[in-house]
């Protein structure tokens, strides 16, 4: 991944959170990473009783298509494999959750967002 992607990706991040914020969500935790899956979630929220792990995907040009639609199965099996863990580590056993997806298009400086609620149900 080069810088500037990377960086991208790290605005593109801070731009969700603020998004969720202002929806009343709160930000549980940034950026978790689940060791034994290698995997890293890169949001998790919180709405009412309802624990949100979201996936964000940022992109530019729209070459590879709207960035909400680049969560495949393979990734979402990968996060909710690390979601899993992060409901272990934290002890939320029974707790309602969900996995959305944030795609955000920078587009002359501006981040248009769309979010997914329910984007995916938990791969077995």
């Amino acid at each position: 991944m080069s810088e500037s992607t990377h960086l991208r990706g790290a605005r593109g991040e801070e731009e969700a959170a603020r998004f969720l914020l202002r929806k009343g969500y709160i930000i549980l935790q940034r950026n978790y990473r689940d060791k034994a899956s290698r995997t890293e979630i890169d949001l998790v929220a919180q709405q009412a009783s309802c624990v949100v792990f979201v996936e964000v995907k940022t992109g530019g040009d729209g070459a590879f298509g709207a960035p909400e639609t680049w969560v495949d199965a393979r990734k979402q099996k990968r996060v909710a494999q690390a979601a899993s863990q992060y409901i272990h580590d934290n002890n939320l056993y029974g707790t309602d959750c969900r996995f959305d997806v944030i795609g955000i298009k920078v587009e002359r400086g501006r981040y248009l967002i769309r979010h997914l609620e329910h984007a995916f149900r938990e791969a077995t």
